[in-house]
């Protein structure tokens, strides 16, 4: 349930639906109206506290409250966590390994992670969906020194500004040991320049068999005349492409998707032939892989 934050006089109601719901195994209740009123939301988390049901997925806002740890503890069986903070406020605990032990598909930011749920857990499935808020990735870095050896998908953000260059998505891996990771999609806002990678940013001790760079573009017209123009754009990519597929022998699909507010995406796969030539199929959005279901 996204209520968009009109649906404040529901909860009540809400409070007395739910624990009715004995067999309930997924929930969603990214209530919007909750951000605004702390109280309301202690209200609901009062509630799920003593919810006799058994998740296994569950998407949600979140405080830093003491009946959010007792009513996580008591979902052992949970596998799907889609979980965003209330505010920006660091929190003062973090969540002991005990608790979500089945954990299996994560879907947050870097800094919930990294202070509340900071232990690998059986985590293999990873979305990052905020922005991190250093610009040399150093919290994605943190992130997979706890997880790079039993990642099977990634999904992460990158913010290219004006004063660096655009690195290849595949750079994310540079100097990582990730034996199991096989999807990687790195979303990104660009407002850089194309810089080519002069170093294998993909090892052999990475079996990659997917790699999704999803772009938004920011150039400033009077500086960034070369990107404003789609051909120039994908002679970039295309370098990258065949440099990347190239060197990383298990990779078998790039895809390269342009996104835009007002228009669908533009999406391009690239491969490599059988004699190594790189080739290309324009494809459309459902066609894209998800970080999910790999």
């Amino acid at each position: 349930m996204d209520d968009n934050g009109r649906f404040a006089h529901i909860i009540p109601l809400l409070n007395e639906i739910l624990p009715m719901l004995t067999n309930l195994e997924h929930l969603d209740h990214n209530l919007h109206a909750c951000i605004g009123d702390p109280p309301l939301y202690a209200t609901l988390l009062s509630t799920l506290s003593e919810c006799s049901f058994k998740l296994k997925k569950l998407q949600c806002f979140v405080n830093y409250d003491g009946q959010l740890l007792q009513f996580l503890r008591r979902q052992a069986d949970l596998e799907f966590f889609n979980v965003r903070a209330l505010s920006f406020e660091l929190p003062d605990w973090e969540m002991p390994q005990d608790v979500l032990p089945r954990l299996k598909y994560l879907q947050t930011d870097y800094d919930f992670f990294l202070n509340v749920i900071p232990a690998p857990r059986m985590i293999t499935h990873l979305s990052l969906c905020c922005f991190p808020t250093d610009v040399r990735d150093s919290k994605l870095d943190a992130v997979l020194q706890i997880l790079q050896h039993q990642l099977v998908s990634l999904r992460c953000n990158r913010y290219t500004d004006r004063r660096f260059p655009i690195w290849p998505p595949s750079d994310v891996l540079a100097h990582k040991t990730m034996p199991t990771l096989r999807f990687l999609e790195v979303n990104e806002t660009v407002a850089g320049i194309f810089l080519p990678s002069s170093r294998n940013s993909v090892g052999p001790n990475i079996a990659l068999n997917t790699l999704v760079w999803s772009a938004c573009w920011r150039p400033e017209p009077h500086r960034d005349v070369t990107l404003l123009d789609r051909l120039n754009r994908l002679d970039n990519v295309r370098h990258w492409a065949q440099k990347v597929l190239c060197e990383c022998h298990s990779l078998c699909r790039f895809f390269y998707v342009e996104r835009n507010t007002d228009q669908a995406p533009f999406v391009i796969l690239f491969t490599l032939s059988a004699n190594s030539e790189l080739e290309e199929e324009e494809k459309g959005e459902k066609d894209l892989p998800l970080w999910s279901d790999n």
